[in-house]
């Protein structure tokens, strides 16, 4: 298994200008890292970052409306397949439907999976909710 850890960049910034980041257990950082980098993730339009055509998630604005199926189907494997490709840190990543759909211009769904630190499997869960203008945000 490779050594899962936090970002360079967030560590730099991090260590120099957070004692609260000292302070925090490993797996507590290395789950806030994941959760900030998928919020950048699921929120990149797909085909606006010139480094990678792929990155990020297609326009779901079109999807919100209609919940066929196939639209909630899509949606689901879009967003399971940019974790997989883009994060690996978390490992078997599952997206799916929450049915309790109070608001009907937005979708919820659960994003789970596993984060590997020091040679074991911590579940990993988030509540993702995809907006009428197609933002996602997520809640932990």
């Amino acid at each position: 298994m490779s050594k899962i850890n936090i970002r360079l960049f967030e560590k730099i910034k991090n260590y120099e200008i957070d004692e609260k980041f000292m302070k925090s257990s490993i797996s507590e950082n290395i789950i806030n890292s994941i959760s900030k980098y998928l919020v950048l993730i699921l929120n990149t339009r797909q085909g606006s970052a010139p480094i990678d055509p792929n990155f990020g998630v297609p326009d779901f604005t079109n999807h919100i409306g209609g919940l066929s199926s196939g639209n909630i189907s899509n949606i689901e494997e879009e967003i399971t397949r940019m974790v997989q490709n883009y994060e690996p840190r978390l490992s078997n990543p599952k997206v799916r439907l929450l049915q309790e759909q109070s608001d009907i211009l937005s979708l919820k769904f659960s994003l789970e999976g596993e984060v590997c630190i020091n040679e074991q499997e911590i579940p990993f869960r988030l509540l993702t909710t995809v907006g009428s203008s197609g933002k996602i945000s997520l809640q932990q």
